[in-house]
């Protein structure tokens, strides 16, 4: 049985413990692996971007020192005195001759020229005719009257084609795009000079070398990896040298690599990869830009001495830059596996000699103390690492369980004991703290009456205190509406004073007017007596007093209705002085009610002001009251308060007992069952 349990435990630790390790190692190995052909991948990367860079930049270097020694060539040919004499004197046949000899020589010793012509500057509408092998040649402002090409052509370019124009306006050189040639379509471009007399343009000297030559020799030779090429394109997207011929200078075929050539000229990236024709590539671009040719100090604007950009570019398949990189992770992956087997044989071998003997060995013991009992066990602990350590704590933890064993059996009786007297402890307890809730209880409830008979007499004391402070305020409205009752009696006191004294003036100017119409009617007398004086004189004058006579009557009537007017007039004074006379009796009869009234206000003012005073007496005694009996009612709650949490607390010390009682039964319990343990075991 025991022999079972060591071969399972052996095989079951050596192979958990491999399952786990062997994986990891060659995980590891693994990741090792990957990460290095990563981290290789990208320096062969970094190196295939460092090296196309130089070969372009190199490329471009090249380039443009051969297109400074065109642009030396150039300007030499325009500085000749073959050509100078030429250009002042072009009807003359010997001076074109000398001068096309020179510029044959030189394109015979230059195979890579198309042709070198030079271009005459004539007077704005005037053309020149050149007879050439029996051949009639227009030329006009601008155009070719010397070539290399047998004259085939003299009469040709003018001021639309931007180098002359240059020329004219007084470049020092010019550099056209590349473009395909009249006489074979080969890709070249030309280089401009001006050919000057006493500072004046008169002409231009022109080379026309081809393109494909610089580029049979330093881009079509050039194999980048085993499959990598240059090529060049410009900034109208023209594709200059490429590898397939059929590209160069074809707007149709051009298509094929419109993508790449947007990217380039779009972009701003000098690296990238991109994908043509099913194949992803890495591709480096040098440019070579206009300005490259402008004279040092060229003022900011101007126009520049080269057509356009141009851009040479590599592309190599990403393929086979990461190819070798490739073989060599597979490499090291063959032998991380390798390795990891015998790795874990190695691991499986060790294990099990140091490891899992000594925990066997360890479990066999655990076994025998757990199956009888036995604390004699021990250990042999040889080596010094954690499986001896283990060992070593091993025996130290037996001893220790027998120690534990002896001193348990011995302090288990004190245990006994111990919970005997604390059971009895707990009734004698249980019996006081019964009397003491009974008497809280009573206490309690006494506590809760007080406190409702203090809630009704703080209530009814907030009522009476309410009340008083209506009383007080009523009072005090009370004084003042009869203060301001005093103030306006006075007021209607002073006004009916002086409402007699004016009526009484009244009648002072009623008594004049009456004077005044009595003066009125004395005069109305006499004027009636005049007027009948007048009529009875009138009548003794006869004829003569007619008129006399009328106005005397109108004087009489006049008078006797003044007299009449008079008359009336006084009775109406008579009938006002009576009216003065009766208001004046009724102003004094109101004065002196007036001041009856004033008398009994005033004396009313008082008794209220003293029954005012006693009320704000009595609400400050109320107010006094009803602040009593809430500290009162506050006492009481805080007795009533301290009350129930004693009460509580009471009850919450019954519960601990309980569970005191309970703990005591649970620490017999337990004492019992050690007991039971302790002699299971053999020390």
């Amino acid at each position: 049985m025991f022999g079972k349990q060591k071969q399972a435990l052996q095989t079951s630790l050596s192979f958990r413990f491999l399952r786990w390790i062997i994986p990891l190692v060659t995980v590891s190995f693994v990741a090792f692996g990957v990460a290095g052909f990563f981290v290789t991948r990208a320096s062969l990367v970094s190196f295939s971007q460092q090296s196309s860079t130089l070969l372009t930049d190199q490329t471009r270097v090249a380039l443009v020192n051969w297109i400074h020694d065109q642009i030396y060539l150039a300007q030499s040919i325009a500085a000749n005195p073959k050509v100078v004499h030429a250009c002042l004197n072009p009807t003359d046949d010997k001076a074109r001759a000398e001068a096309r000899a020179y510029l044959q020589g030189i394109h015979d010793r230059y195979q890579y020229y198309e042709n070198v012509p030079v271009g005459i500057r004539l007077p704005e509408g005037q053309s020149l005719t050149i007879d050439y092998e029996g051949q009639q040649k227009v030329v006009r402002n601008g155009g070719f009257f010397l070539d290399t090409v047998q004259g085939r052509t003299l009469g040709k370019a003018g001021l639309d084609l931007n180098y002359v124009r240059a020329m004219f306006d007084g470049a020092p050189y010019y550099v056209s795009h590349v473009y395909p040639s009249l006489l074979r379509g080969n890709p070249l471009f030309v280089v401009a000079a001006p050919v000057k007399s006493d500072g004046r343009v008169i002409g231009y000297a022109l080379v026309a070398p081809r393109m494909d030559y610089f580029t049979d020799l330093f881009l079509d030779k050039v194999k980048i990896g085993d499959s990598g090429y240059l090529m060049m394109f410009d900034e109208n997207r023209q594709v200059v040298a490429h590898p397939d011929k059929r590209l160069i200078l074809n707007d149709k075929e051009k298509e094929k690599v419109a993508q790449l050539t947007h990217r380039i000229l779009d972009g701003a990236d000098q690296s990238f990869f991109e994908t043509y024709e099913d194949v992803e590539k890495l591709y480096v671009v040098s440019r070579l830009t206009k300005n490259t040719f402008d004279p040092p100090g060229a003022a900011a604007g101007s126009a520049h001495l080269m057509a356009n950009d141009w851009y040479i570019v590599s592309g190599q398949p990403k393929s086979e830059i990461v190819r070798a990189s490739t073989t060599q992770v597979y490499s090291y992956l063959g032998f991380s596996i390798l390795l990891s087997v015998f790795l874990g044989a190695l691991l499986y071998r060790h294990t099990t000699r140091t490891i899992t003997q000594p925990l066997l060995e360890l479990t066999r013991a655990a076994g025998e103390i757990v199956r009888s009992g036995d604390l004699t066990q021990k250990i042999d602990a040889h080596s010094n690492d954690e499986i001896g350590e283990l060992s070593r704590t091993f025996n130290q933890m037996v001893d220790r369980l027998r120690e534990m064993a002896s001193s348990l059996r011995q302090s288990l009786a004190s245990l006994v004991e111990a919970v005997t007297n604390l059971e009895a402890t707990n009734a004698d307890q249980r019996e006081t703290i019964t009397r003491q809730a009974a008497a809280l209880q009573e206490t309690q409830v006494t506590a809760q009456e007080i406190k409702q008979t203090s809630n009704m007499a703080a209530q009814k004391a907030e009522v009476v205190l309410k009340v008083a402070s209506e009383a007080d305020e009523i009072g005090r409205s009370g004084e003042t509406s009869i203060e301001q009752t005093l103030t306006w009696l006075a007021d209607i006191r002073t006004e009916a004073s002086d409402i007699s004294t004016k009526i009484g003036e009244l009648g002072a100017r009623t008594r004049q007017i009456g004077h005044i119409t009595q003066s009125v009617r004395d005069l109305a007398d006499q004027s009636n007596m005049l007027a009948l004086n007048a009529a009875i004189e009138a009548v003794r004058s006869g004829e003569h007093g007619k008129g006399f006579g009328v106005v005397a009557r109108e004087i009489r009537s006049l008078a006797d209705q003044s007299i009449q007017a008079t008359h009336r007039v006084s009775d109406v004074l008579d009938d006002t002085a009576n009216a003065i006379t009766s208001t004046i009796a009724i102003s004094e009869k109101g004065a002196q009610k007036i001041d009856s009234g004033l008398t009994q206000v005033r004396t009313s003012g008082e008794t209220l002001r003293r029954l005012s005073n006693i009320v704000r007496e009595n609400s400050a005694a109320v107010r006094q009251i009803a602040a009593a009996v809430s500290q009162q009612d506050a006492g009481i709650a805080q007795i009533f308060g301290s009350v129930t949490e004693l009460s509580k607390a009471v009850d919450d010390t019954v519960k601990r007992v309980e569970t005191t009682d309970r703990a005591t039964e649970a620490v017999k319990s337990v004492t019992a069952q050690v007991e039971g343990i302790i002699k299971e075991y053999r020390v």
